[in-house]
């Protein structure tokens, strides 16, 4: 744009476009957290943008190479900060991925190691790409930026076998203490005996219940969610004596 030349004009979608599109560029995140961020209906649509995204990797030579590499440092910069407190604040840890970590952990600390890594040591390695990670919408963190698992982004519990690649902190527990609040408003605004919901309501009660055990392993105090889904008949087995 030349001296004298108006803005841009813009609208907000223009806007919601390109954070799409930068987000998956620079490894913010998958198709899978666009989709959960924006609430798409259909995957398809968060592919385009992340069909995008390569198709900009591949002109960003067009692009305002200040722009680039600022883009390039803050996704450096948010994988150092969260390396680090992996690695070297959070007190617990969970997840396949964390679980590893916290036994490497111990036997560092055994050792006399004061910290797992320094800041300047997880820099370097983020720079040069040996580590990489990547946030998840609801809290916690996968070290698979590739990978398209939901891990547990979802209302649901789609998949009872923990990821080896996830890892929740501390804090990570005290962000779903906030979201097990909007899921139990979710059930009980639905939980007036409709048969059709019935299923739907069980899937939230045991995100719920998976949720509230990752809490307890991180010390995080709540109430514990006992209602029970109207109109679901409990049988119990009889006593015979």
């Amino acid at each position: 744009m030349t001296s004298g030349e108006g803005l841009p004009r813009l609208t907000p979608h223009d806007f919601r476009r390109s954070f799409a599109v930068f987000f998956k560029r620079y490894g913010f995140g998958s198709s899978t957290a666009i989709k959960f961020q924006y609430k798409h209906q259909n995957i398809n649509m968060s592919d385009y943008y992340a069909n995008n995204a390569a198709l900009q990797a591949m002109e960003e030579l067009l692009l305002d190479a200040d722009l680039l590499e600022l883009l390039e440092e803050e996704g450096i910069h948010m994988g150092v900060d969260a390396f680090d407190e992996i690695y070297n604040e959070t007190e617990h840890l969970s997840g396949g991925g964390g679980e590893r970590i916290a036994l490497d952990k111990f036997q560092r600390v055994k050792n006399g190691h004061q910290v797992y890594m320094s800041r300047t040591e997880i820099e370097e390695l983020v720079r040069n790409k040996t580590i990489a990670i990547v946030k998840l919408p609801t809290g916690g963190y996968c070290l698979n930026p590739s990978c398209s698992r939901l891990c547990g982004i979802g209302q649901f519990a789609a998949e009872k076998k923990p990821c080896e690649f996830q890892v929740n902190t501390d804090k990570t527990a005290k962000e779903l203490k906030r979201q097990n609040k909007r899921l139990i408003q979710s059930f009980r605004a639905m939980n007036e005996g409709d048969s059709m919901m019935q299923s739907i309501l069980v899937g939230i009660k045991q995100k719920i219940k998976i949720n509230e055990a990752l809490m307890k392993n991180h010390d995080v105090e709540f109430i514990e969610f006992k209602d029970k889904v109207h109109g679901v008949i409990v049988i119990t087995e009889a006593n015979n004596g």
